[in-house]
């Protein structure tokens, strides 16, 4: 009876050992996934901090070009915006009919 007790208390005492070392285990993979999950978000954070940078100098560059072309040639500017105006024009009364 006694030797049963012992096999008994030592399988007890064998499966909460493989209960915490199981746990441990998964604890450490949850903090490591966690760490790997933070330094991506950090990276996706700055890559795009970086695009929207890039496209405000774009964005900028673009303004500027269209502003000189525009100074540089505003007769056309005029006749190119009235002929889009035009077409649009005839489109739109195209669908309504």
């Amino acid at each position: 009876m006694e030797a049963s007790r012992e096999i008994s208390s030592d399988v007890n005492s064998s499966t909460k050992k493989a209960i915490r070392a199981g746990e441990s285990a998964i604890n450490e993979r949850m903090h490591d996934l966690q760490d790997r999950a933070k330094d991506a978000y950090s990276t996706v954070q700055e890559r795009a901090r970086d695009a929207y940078s890039e496209l405000q100098v774009r964005a900028r560059e673009a303004a500027d070009t269209s502003e000189e072309f525009v100074k540089e040639h505003p007769f056309t500017t005029v006749l190119g915006a009235a002929a889009v105006g035009f077409f649009a024009g005839i489109l739109i009364n195209r669908n309504r009919h």
